[in-house]
């Protein structure tokens, strides 16, 4: 019994090992085209019955600009034998790309620049990647930069 428990071990060490082994994970830095957004009103509606969306204490995000630059984002990569995935943590943590090392593929369309819209419900949201967002749909939190908060 004995002996069978210290082979059951190692042999779950040496799968976990290999398993472990196959799998990479680093951070680096990708750049996009990022339209940017002008600051927000810093007082945000108080009265949850005018006409205007009530998201106090959260400011309303409606400034967006055409201006165009680069913006170098945050990536952090996943990678194993069969899928190269990144996620942009600074903009909601959205799995950004996925692609399919057997075939070559995309799962799907990576956005090749970062444009917002009038959208979500305190304004600028961003269409790219998969956003997670079980088991509530959209907040009012989402899509806020970190140095927003």
């Amino acid at each position: 019994m004995q002996t069978f428990r210290r082979i059951a071990v190692l042999g779950l060490l040496f799968s976990t090992l290999a398993a472990s082994a196959q799998v990479r994970v680093w951070q680096a830095t990708l750049t996009l085209p990022t339209y940017e957004e002008d600051l927000p009103d810093p007082n945000p509606p108080f009265d949850q019955f005018t006409n205007n969306k009530f998201n106090y204490p959260y400011v309303l995000r409606e400034n967006l600009t055409s201006r165009r630059t680069d913006h170098d984002w945050r990536a952090i990569y996943l990678e194993n034998e069969y899928l190269k995935c990144s996620v942009l943590p600074d903009i909601g943590g959205h799995l950004y790309t996925c692609v399919d090392k057997i075939s070559g593929q995309s799962m799907f369309y990576a956005n090749t620049s970062i444009k917002k819209a009038d959208v979500g419900y305190r304004g600028a949201w961003a269409a790219f990647g998969i956003e997670f967002n079980f088991p509530v749909s959209h907040n009012w939190l989402e899509h806020l930069l970190r140095h927003q908060m």
